[in-house]
């Protein structure tokens, strides 16, 4: 991938974290799910592909609160949620996706 594409991978997690943060419908550890998944968001594919439990335990939150802010993330279409067939295993992901007020 050339730099300016990691450059501008990067400049819109950063939208994005700042976009999830600044709304105040998402608790504190909400946050810190959506941030998690932010973070560990592949530049190249563009998805995530730890699992819930992971998520849980690197978060400090409870595997229903990730569940959840999963959930809450899909429903207000900033993350898309898929699977993948990898061979003999279908593995799940999640896709950020910005909305258009903080496209940059």
């Amino acid at each position: 991938m050339a730099k300016n594409n990691l450059d501008s991978f990067y400049t819109e997690r950063g939208a994005w974290t700042d976009y999830v943060c600044s709304r105040k419908d998402f608790t504190h550890a909400e946050f810190r799910v959506a941030y998690f998944i932010a973070s560990k968001t592949n530049p190249y594919d563009g998805c995530m592909w730890y699992t819930v439990k992971r998520i849980a335990v690197e978060s400090f939150v409870s595997l229903s609160m990730v569940t959840a802010t999963i959930e809450k993330l899909d429903k207000a279409r900033l993350i898309m949620i898929g699977k993948r067939k990898i061979g003999r295993q279908t593995v799940s992901y999640t896709h950020l996706t910005l909305p258009t007020i903080c496209s940059v």
